[in-house]
C-alpha cells in the first residue's frame, strides 16, 4: 500500500467517530433525542463533518436526521468560537480519518 493514499472521508466516517468518541449508537447520534450528552456529540459532528467532507451545510444536515442548514451553520460558528469545542472538532476529524484510512486499505486489499 502507497504512503501516499488519501482516503475520502465520508459523512458516515465522521458519525462512527463520534460515536465512538461519545459512547454512543447511531440511532441516537442522528435522532431527534435533544438530551445533552448526545446533542452535545451531534454538535461536535456537524461541525467536523462540513469542515472535512466538502458537502454542503444541508447535505450534512440531512444525514443528521434532516436537520435544517441552519442548525449545522449554527455547529459550525460555535466550533470557530469555543477553544475546547475546537479541539473536540479536530479529535473527531482525526478519528474519522483513520476510519476512512482503514476502510480504503480494506477496500484495495480485495
Amino acid at each position: 500500500m502507497s504512503s501516499n493514499f488519501i482516503a475520502r472521508v465520508r459523512i458516515a466516517d465522521v458519525v462512527e467517530a463520534a460515536c465512538e468518541m461519545g459512547g454512543l449508537y447511531v440511532h441516537e447520534l442522528v435522532g431527534l433525542n435533544r438530551a445533552y450528552r448526545i446533542s452535545h456529540w451531534r454538535k461536535r459532528a456537524m461541525a467536523a463533518a462540513y469542515a472535512i467532507c466538502g458537502q454542503s451545510l444541508p447535505v450534512v444536515g440531512r444525514h443528521f436526521g434532516g436537520r435544517d442548514h441552519t442548525t449545522v451553520l449554527w455547529a459550525v460558528k460555535a466550533h470557530r468560537t469555543s477553544e475546547p469545542f475546537a479541539f473536540e472538532v479536530l479529535a473527531i476529524a482525526e478519528r474519522a480519518v483513520e476510519i476512512a484510512e482503514a476502510r480504503g486499505f480494506m477496500r484495495v486489499a480485495a
